[in-house]
């Protein structure tokens, strides 16, 4: 946004009718993710299905799929500031390799 932070809010789930899969690192220092995750997953109980995968050793880059590379930091194209994503890549690699399987069994559960 012209060169300024965008600022961090949780995400508003009150129009959201359908599932949600929140995948985290508990250890992302790119913003809270571990939290709002969790904060979806607490707050539609009774609705569609809803789950948090919050994984411990992992930062920023475990919402993606295995074996492709997750950074612990990147160059920020806008400001040239490094930002630092969180954990090591191998706690990264374990949790995109541990999640994967869950978001592919939350997918094939919904109803088609």
């Amino acid at each position: 946004m012209g060169g300024r932070a965008v600022p961090q809010q949780p995400i508003p789930l009150d129009r959201v009718g359908g599932p949600i899969l929140a995948v985290a690192g508990a250890d992302d220092l790119f913003w809270p993710s571990a939290g709002w995750a969790r904060a979806i997953d607490a707050a539609r109980p009774g609705a569609a299905p809803r789950q948090a995968l919050v994984y411990p050793g992992a930062g920023h880059g475990v919402g993606t799929f295995p074996h492709l590379a997750a950074p612990t930091q990147f160059v920020n194209p806008t400001s040239g500031r490094i930002d630092l994503l969180g954990r090591t890549r191998a706690g990264n690699a374990a949790a995109q390799a541990a999640g994967w399987p869950r978001v592919l069994a939350f997918l094939d559960a919904l109803p088609s």
